[in-house]
């Protein structure tokens, strides 16, 4: 009897082993909502659907946006119906350029795989091709990286602490042409 509790006790170690392992890895931070090809998700304090796919990296939502808080934040997607077609992330953003920064480098990575490098200044819709290759299994997790997020209080501006990067105000992923 003691040899079969042995083997009980080590199998229920290895399964929790393998189980904390997705969570922490990042693979299955949360359970991913489904999000419809085209539908549009906002940003602003008044129409929270953004929330639902936010992972980490997020500020509170404001008024008519939401702050990257930090080098990275990232979004988890479930975009079953994609099939083998190319996808197009687009979002509608600024970046905060406190400190006389030229610019917000932005980094796109899909599910590991950086996509595009955006230069955001002033508010415009920024694109990013997402190959299906990417989107295997239909769950797009996507990390935006944030060249030199800056918060006000280090520059004398207030006394947010917040590490801002860019402001996003809307996000749409479609079928590319």
């Amino acid at each position: 009897m003691p040899k079969i509790w042995t083997w009980l006790v080590i199998m229920l170690t290895i399964v929790a082993s393998v189980f904390s392992f997705l969570i922490y890895s990042g693979k299955y931070d949360k359970p991913a909502s489904v999000y419809t090809l085209g539908d549009s998700v906002s940003y602003y304090k008044t129409e929270d659907n953004a929330r639902k796919y936010m992972l980490a990296g997020w500020s509170r939502q404001e008024k008519g946006y939401t702050w990257t808080d930090g080098n990275e934040a990232s979004m988890l997607f479930d975009v079953q119906n994609a099939g083998d077609k190319n996808l197009l992330l687009q979002i509608r953003a600024f970046a905060y350029l406190g400190g006389g920064l030229p610019c917000q480098t932005v980094d796109v990575h899909v599910n590991e795989i950086k996509t595009a490098s955006w230069k955001i200044t002033d508010e415009a819709w920024y694109e990013a091709e997402i190959p299906y290759t990417a989107a295997g299994d239909g769950l797009l997790k996507i990390k935006f990286v944030i060249s030199d997020p800056t918060s006000p209080k280090e520059i004398g501006m207030s006394t947010d602490e917040r590490k801002l990067g860019i402001a996003v105000k809307e996000l749409i992923i479609g079928v590319k042409d």
